[in-house]
């Protein structure tokens, strides 16, 4: 992971903290908010979970993740991945739950209350609208499974 990275998750992870204190605090987090969205080119939101250890390739360029969404450990994102809630508002809760070790492929649309298991690999482009089951690889638009991973 190098230095933007490390940067850019450190900052989400402060502003969701940040969030849960007071006026100032919530102040404090949208500006790290816009902030990103301005030097990363991303707009990620302040609820949701992300780990330290969640990679952003390409310095999480053209990234959307909607406020509510939960990233597990060790995933891969890559540039122009929006995950977020079918709502246009996106307040009603059903935001995608993202296990450990999966891989985001440049592109990929994740919408909607759906769980997407551990060690998946989501193909460039694919546009997933329902769960996703561990070990295997999605692709296409509705993406389907393509691999089962051993």
């Amino acid at each position: 992971m190098n230095k933007a990275q490390l940067h850019l998750v450190k900052s989400i992870e402060k502003a969701r903290k940040l969030n849960t204190y007071s006026k100032i605090g919530k102040m404090l987090a949208k500006f790290i908010k816009l902030r990103n969205r301005i030097v990363y080119a991303c707009d990620i939101g302040i609820t949701s979970e992300i780990p330290t250890d969640c990679v952003f390739h390409h310095s999480g360029l053209g990234v959307v993740i909607g406020n509510g969404v939960k990233i597990g450990n060790r995933c891969q994102i890559y540039s122009n991945v929006v995950i977020g809630s079918r709502d246009t508002h996106g307040h009603n809760g059903a935001n995608p739950v993202i296990g450990n070790n999966v891989i985001i492929g440049t592109g990929s649309i994740i919408l909607g209350d759906i769980t997407i298991g551990n060690n998946v690999i989501i193909a460039a482009g694919s546009v997933v609208l329902k769960d996703v089951l561990e070990n295997t690889m999605v692709a296409g638009n509705p993406a389907e499974i393509k691999k089962y991973i051993k």
